[in-house]
């Protein structure tokens, strides 16, 4: 194999590669794959670059010019590392009967030792439903989502986002596309509706996609330009066109039953004799002033239990903390409808969704430190935060 290519093009394609942690370390794949075919008849050419292990498959198509075609397994880490500092605008990779990479950049010359590409496993065939969607709108879903989805890789179905569908209530023959993330403390949802009837594999309303996974997409999506998905029960594609190529991130779902979202939302709840009906109070913020007000304030919480107390009276929110090094306490002026109020929650619950919601007011919906707080804003996203209980 012999390839000549932008050295800017084969950057942005290893890192576009570059593998998420999958649940076994010990199947990680070390080398990509670069796969040169034969071009016809004068065509501008492209190579492929692509990386697996048993979690996860990533496939980036660039243009290249192919002097020779063929394919080579190299690794992948210290490629990615080599090529990061090159200067050069183009670089000539090419292999010889030992399965050694000669890379050529200006007058400097290089030798990685590759493997035989024989033995490099094969891809997943994906099959399955298939829907488009804007790149900006799923981006902007997974990122208003998977900051709350569990670290735990031990808990497989909330270490991850799920992508539920449900018929769109006003358009026939449209579906409404919702992301969740949650850890069991917190939930974020975030919704747009998608053109086709989807439905989930098998008796699933959705698909649930590990969080590595997530962030990897979230990363590789850019702001122009359309998705394709491609799902069936236990592996998922999403296909991204980019102005450099084209790159597919296949990846694992996970299995089981996500977590009832839905009930989680006080307002979604029906009703039940003998309980009195929910009844927030509504309250209306800046949310850069509030962000940077519990920022502060929360650095004086106890950082064994990190906790501040929100307190609402005649349209002033007052934001207090108490802890080892000393006290803090903040005001902001706002507008609220209902009765006043006081709650205790972990800052960094509100200013995660606070980092990551759009505008520059948001809505939060409180009641006296028993239900959940909620928060929401123009995009149809909401967010729902647990407050902390105390004895006293």
């Amino acid at each position: 194999m012999k390839i000549k290519i932008s050295t800017k093009s084969l950057l942005e394609a290893l890192k576009s590669v570059s593998l998420p942690v999958g649940r076994s370390l010990m199947a990680a794949i070390p080398n990509v794959l670069i796969s040169a075919p034969r071009c016809q008849g004068g065509q501008a050419g492209s190579v492929t670059l692509a990386c697996t292990n048993t979690d996860h498959t990533i496939v980036a198509n660039v243009p290249a010019r192919v002097e020779e075609a063929g394919r080579a397994a190299i690794p992948a880490k210290q490629l990615l590392t080599l090529v990061n500092k090159l200067t050069t605008q183009s670089v000539v990779i090419s292999t010889d009967a030992k399965h050694n990479a000669n890379i050529a950049a200006g007058a400097a010359r290089y030798q990685l030792r590759g493997s035989d590409p024989v033995n490099y496993p094969a891809f997943p065939i994906q099959a399955g439903q298939t829907f488009t969607m804007s790149q900006a709108a799923l981006k902007t879903m997974l990122s208003r989502t998977v900051f709350c989805a569990s670290e735990d890789e031990s808990h497989y179905v909330i270490n991850s986002v799920c992508l539920d569908f449900s018929p769109s209530g006003e358009t026939k023959g449209v579906t409404t596309l919702t992301a969740i993330g949650t850890d069991l403390c917190r939930v974020a949802t975030a919704e747009v509706t998608v053109p086709g009837s989807l439905t989930g594999p098998g008796t699933a309303a959705g698909i649930i996609v590990p969080r590595t996974a997530a962030l990897k997409i979230r990363d590789a999506l850019t702001d122009d330009g359309e998705v394709t998905v491609q799902y069936d029960s236990t592996r998922a594609t999403f296909a991204i066109v980019g102005d450099n190529g084209t790159v597919n991130i296949t990846t694992l779902l996970v299995g089981g039953n996500y977590p009832k979202y839905k009930d989680v939302i006080p307002g979604n709840r029906p009703a039940v004799v003998g309980i009195p009906p929910y009844t927030p109070t509504k309250v209306t913020v800046n949310r850069g002033r509030l962000l940077r007000a519990l920022q502060r304030v929360g650095r004086m919480a106890n950082p064994n239990a990190k906790m501040v107390s929100l307190h609402c009276s005649h349209d002033t929110l007052t934001i207090s903390a108490s802890g080892i090094a000393g006290d803090a306490t903040e005001k902001l002026g706002i507008k609220f409808t209902g009765i006043q109020f006081a709650t205790k929650i972990n800052p960094e619950y509100i200013t995660s969704a606070l980092k990551v919601v759009p505008g520059d007011v948001v809505e939060l919906l409180v009641t006296n430190g028993v239900e959940p707080v909620v928060m929401k804003s123009t995009f149809p996203f909401i967010y729902v935060a647990m407050p902390m209980r105390t004895s006293s």
